[in-house]
């Protein structure tokens, strides 16, 4: 009734409890290419046309330049909290587009599976749908970001194949003529509690909150970073490592600045505050991208 008796706490410490800056919040017409609609399951044809309809109200593939290289965003909301950041960096020199579907393994239109993250009607159309929108695209690079962790560690979401459906996807990608670069983005450090509890937790115990801790961080990112490392990777398709970012000897990385709440790298267990999706693209995918797109023509 009393909000757990919030007076128990300073106006600073209480800012950092309640930061719920997600970072596409201002970004309500790409956010919706970014769920591929409705979550309801019908008949693999009925979804065809659900999303090829969803995915074309929303203008998902329209190009603000059409002059201008492309780069496509594929995955769920831990490739879309890089949205905005992305956009901004980007405006004068390329079209971002995001094609996505939440609860889908990405790029996974062909599967054994016949359930779950990858084998449902919703996603194999999702998937299709932006199988097909790259090969129409033509994009300079595709960048794949996605909860990983969830796949081999979360028993509700297990998708314990999704490398092996994921690589030969990617041929398949191939041999259907795209041969653009793929980065595939892998999973952020998370944390249990999320970031801001556990950093208002230090500040109400008189502590200045650590830049770098394992204090809450889940070994379980750390896992899935090792075994993606350590995958081999198809034709130019590149793991782009984040923890090696984020991460030393002390621990994993919390905070991007000195100011807080904003200066937090994430808002809940592991999805990019706004400063934190601005770090991430700067120090980890920026560098990438800006290779591919300062490479000649043709390169």
């Amino acid at each position: 009734m009393s909000n757990g008796f919030p007076q128990r706490f300073s106006p600073s410490v209480l800012a950092v409890f309640d930061y719920r800056d997600a970072s596409t919040r201002d970004y309500a017409a790409k956010i919706r290419c970014a769920t591929g609609g409705d979550e309801a399951t019908g008949t693999l044809e009925e979804e065809r046309l659900s999303v090829r309809r969803y995915f074309d109200e929303n203008s998902c593939l329209k190009l603000n330049h059409p002059d201008r290289p492309t780069i496509v965003l594929v995955g769920d909301s831990h490739i879309l909290h890089l949205l905005p950041t992305l956009d901004a960096a980007y405006a004068d020199r390329a079209n971002i587009v995001i094609l996505a579907g939440g609860g889908c393994g990405p790029l996974i239109a062909e599967t054994r599976w016949s359930s779950g993250l990858a084998g449902t009607t919703r996603c194999k159309a999702i998937n299709e749908y932006t199988v097909a929108a790259i090969l129409a695209l033509k994009p300079s690079a595709v960048v794949v970001g996605s909860y990983f962790a969830q796949f081999y560690h979360e028993r509700i979401r297990l998708y314990p194949g999704f490398l092996d459906d994921f690589d030969a996807n990617i041929a398949a990608l191939r041999q259907a003529g795209f041969h653009a670069p793929i980065f595939v983005l892998g999973q952020a450090p998370t944390w249990s509690p999320a970031v801001p509890y556990l950093i208002g937790k230090e500040m109400s115990a008189g502590q200045n909150p650590r830049e770098f801790t394992r204090d809450g961080l889940n070994p379980d990112s750390l896992a899935i970073d090792a075994r993606f490392a350590a995958h081999p990777w198809g034709e130019n398709t590149f793991y782009i490592s984040q923890a090696k970012a984020l991460c030393n000897d002390e621990g994993c990385r919390r905070l991007v600045g000195p100011q807080l709440p904003q200066d937090m790298i994430a808002f809940d267990y592991g999805h990019y505050t706004a400063k934190g999706a601005s770090f991430a693209v700067q120090n980890i995918l920026g560098p990438v991208l800006d290779r591919v797109l300062d490479a000649p023509a043709g390169k």
